[in-house]
This record gives C-alpha cells, structure tokens and sequence, in this order.
C-alpha cells in the first residue's frame, strides 16, 4: 500500500507484531485452558491425594458422587454421595475424605413408600391446622 509516496507493507507490520507476541499469547492460552479444566474438573486435584470408596447401596440404585457417575477415581476433599432407585426414592450423604483413607458406606434405600390414611375427624370446636410425615410405618 502506497501512502503519501511511502510504501507499507501490511502483511510485514503484522507479522512482526504477532511473532514478537506468538510465545506470550500461546502461554496465556494455555494458562487459560488449564484454570478452566480445574475450575470445571476436567483436570483432577491429584495433589490432594486418592482415596478408596466403597458404596454398598439397594439393588437396582445408581449411584452419583459430586453429579457424576460411579465409580470413578476420587481425591481427597468433600464429596455428596446420592443414591437413586428407579422408582424416584433415593438417599443421599456428605463425607469428607482424607489422603489415603478408605471410606465404607451403605445408603439405605430411601424413604418408604407414603401411604393414605383417613384422618378422623377434628375435636368439636377444633380443626386440624397441619399434617406431617409419619417417620415409621405404624405412625407416631
């Protein structure tokens, strides 16, 4: 390109601004990408040691550690375990792990199946405000 009786040569300006950027720029890329994998967990936190688990849950139960599936390696730090039925019970728990440990858990099976009762009717000159769960099969 031709400027005032100069000649610039574009393709060369930015050749020479890139080449002395190209080291700094794939360094911070790549800086990038690994605080991104971490962050996300794609890169697991081997400096924080494995751990061993053991999860004996209902037959039929899919279980999930940290919203993924099971088994798979894990490292040392605070996880949520959760065990699913495929009929939508599931139980579920928070460990914390240390370096080295073995962990040997067994979720029960999840709440029981609710069931309906009929409520006898209110005292005279009362009335019901609130009903709860039963915590047991035979009631209260």
């Amino acid at each position: 390109m031709n400027v005032a009786g100069y000649r610039f040569n574009l393709d060369a300006l930015l050749a020479r601004l890139v080449y002395r950027w190209r080291g700094r720029t794939i360094l911070a890329l790549l800086l990038l990408l690994a605080l991104l994998g971490l962050g996300s967990g794609l890169i697991p936190p081997i400096w924080k040691g494995q751990v061993e688990l053991r999860v004996t849950a209902a037959p039929g139960a899919t279980v999930r550690v940290d919203g993924r599936t099971w088994p798979r390696q894990l490292y040392a730090g605070r996880h949520t375990i959760l065990a699913s039925l495929p009929d939508g019970r599931s139980a579920w728990t928070d460990v914390e792990l240390s370096s080295g440990a073995t962990l040997n858990l067994t979720l029960p099976p999840g709440l029981i199946e609710p069931r309906e009762r009929a409520l006898p009717p209110a005292a005279p000159g009362t009335h019901i405000a609130q009903v709860w769960w039963a915590t047991t099969p035979g009631g209260f």
